[in-house]
Formats: structure tokens, C-alpha cells, sequence
């Protein structure tokens, strides 16, 4: 799998790109989980995306620009971390111990 982060699109930052690529992932692995899309906050993996930006645009306004720099820097940190756990043959459970407290 190609994470949409590997190769950030016009107009987006890493941020933009994190939420792009753990709604992508979200999306493969959710059909296997006790819970649906309702329970994550969302109405699928658009909506989740749509609100995870939103909060992530809402976030950057009131950010100063050193703030800022290192927001991205941890943005793109994730999107690593996103990416090493598309190779692994557990991910789907990986995220589901991060998003599911329970």
C-alpha cells in the first residue's frame, strides 16, 4: 500500500496528509472491528478525513510560526510511523490499539 503522505499533493502540508493516510488506513481496517465508523466520530472515511483537517486547520490558525514548524515536523514524523506500519502484517491491529481504548 502507498500511503497518500508518501507524496504530499498541491495545497497540502504533512499535517493534511497524516489525516489523508489514517482515514485511508482506518478505512481498510474497520470492516474487521467490532465498531463502525459512527463509534470513531464519523460517517466514513471522507467524513473522518473532512474533520480531521477541519480540526487540524482550526489548530493551525492559532499557532505561531515555530509552533508551527514543529507541528509539521511531528505531522511528518506520524506519516513515517504511518508508513512502517502498512509493512507489517498486523497493522490493522496496531490501529486498533491506538484508537481503541477499550
Amino acid at each position: 500500500m502507498v500511503l497518500a503522505g508518501a507524496v504530499l499533493g498541491c495545497g497540502s502540508d504533512a499535517c493534511e496528509s497524516l489525516c489523508d493516510d489514517v482515514a485511508l488506513l482506518l478505512d481498510e481496517c474497520v470492516d474487521d472491528w467490532p465498531l463502525t465508523w459512527d463509534e470513531l466520530g464519523a460517517g466514513g472515511r471522507v467524513a473522518y478525513r473532512n474533520e480531521c483537517r477541519q480540526d487540524w486547520s482550526n489548530l493551525r490558525a492559532d499557532l505561531e510560526s515555530w509552533e508551527l514548524d514543529d507541528a509539521l515536523a511531528q505531522c511528518e514524523e506520524g506519516s513515517a510511523a504511518l508508513q512502517r506500519l502498512t509493512t507489517n502484517a498486523t497493522s490493522c491491529d496496531e490501529l486498533r490499539a491506538l484508537y481503541l481504548l477499550d
